[in-house]
């Protein structure tokens, strides 16, 4: 996703996830998190937390940190569904957030969390701008545990946003609920975006694909295609397309060839992004990884 590294952000959240409900009261302090937070308190709050989610935050937080703070306790939080009705409350506080993101994962979590979270409906409802696709779709969860085809729909539309809040919230959405590959048709679209004007469309579609993982394996083929493709952006769109091929695994193998060629290049994105195409390689094919020197 736009705002973080794809492979480190998807093992902090497995991290996480692994420390089970027990973190619950942890992610909601987490959602406590103001904008401009004091570093004293800051430090004072993070050193109560258990070692290995503390470990994993950032050692100051400016307001960068705090507002990803904020939508990444709301997502997981999410996953507990009704054993984290205690963040009720917390949640629907983050419906009126000031950051679109902050806004949507709030409500998916409160969708997540079900009836428990019927308190949420009034709030819910009247959410509108940047989120009211996501409070449709919480309202039917709170209201009938599932979700109507109108909904899903929406949400699918939502991955194509020009909001890219929207769209990021709108892509994990899909992935935690088990509906990955509805986000994939839209995003093959854009990821076949033609022309070097199309570079942002195309790197915003590697970097949600990299999200979804091995589910997005209808993707290998265009994205070894884009990545046989100049790249106008100096590299970054061919170590985004690589860090998708590498997080839908062993299944792109079609790929090490191209990723070969990449990193035997002689230009400056053979040297800069030599590490991403690595990593790539690595998740696809270790020992083709390791003939080639990659450790």
């Amino acid at each position: 996703m736009k705002r973080y590294d794809t492979t480190a952000g998807i093992k902090a959240k497995e991290v996480l996830r692994n420390l089970g409900p027990d973190s619950i009261p942890a992610l909601i302090q987490m959602l406590k998190l103001q904008d401009r937070y004091p570093k004293s308190s800051y430090n004072a709050w993070k050193s109560n937390l258990p070692k290995l989610l503390s470990r994993r935050l950032p050692t100051t937080a400016g307001d960068y940190d705090n507002y990803i703070c904020r939508y990444n306790a709301a997502s997981l939080l999410g996953r507990f569904g009704p054993e984290a009705k205690a963040a009720v409350p917390d949640l629907v506080e983050l419906l009126s957030d000031r950051t679109t993101i902050v806004r949507c994962y709030a409500a998916e979590a409160l969708g997540r969390i079900g009836p428990e979270a019927k308190g949420a409906v009034p709030n819910l409802r009247g959410l509108k701008d940047g989120g009211g696709v996501f409070a449709s779709w919480a309202l039917e969860r709170i209201e009938s545990k599932t979700n109507s085809e109108a909904a899903l729909k929406q949400l699918v539309l939502a991955v194509d946003s020009d909001d890219e809040d929207v769209a990021d919230a709108a892509v994990a959405i899909l992935c935690d609920t088990g509906l990955a590959t509805l986000a994939l048709p839209p995003l093959l679209d854009e990821l076949r975006t033609p022309g070097e004007f199309g570079w942002e469309k195309r790197l915003h579609a590697a970097n949600h694909i990299a999200y979804i993982g091995v589910e997005a394996r209808a993707a290998i083929k265009p994205l070894i295609d884009a990545l046989e493709v100049h790249d106008d952006t100096g590299g970054m769109e061919h170590a985004a397309m690589a860090t998708a091929l590498g997080m839908i695994g062993p299944e792109a193998k079609p790929a090490v060839p191209t990723l070969l060629n990449l990193m035997n290049g002689k230009g400056g994105e053979a040297i800069y992004f030599h590490s991403d195409f690595a990593e790539a390689l690595q998740r696809i094919d270790p020992i083709a990884a390791a003939q080639f020197g990659v450790k």
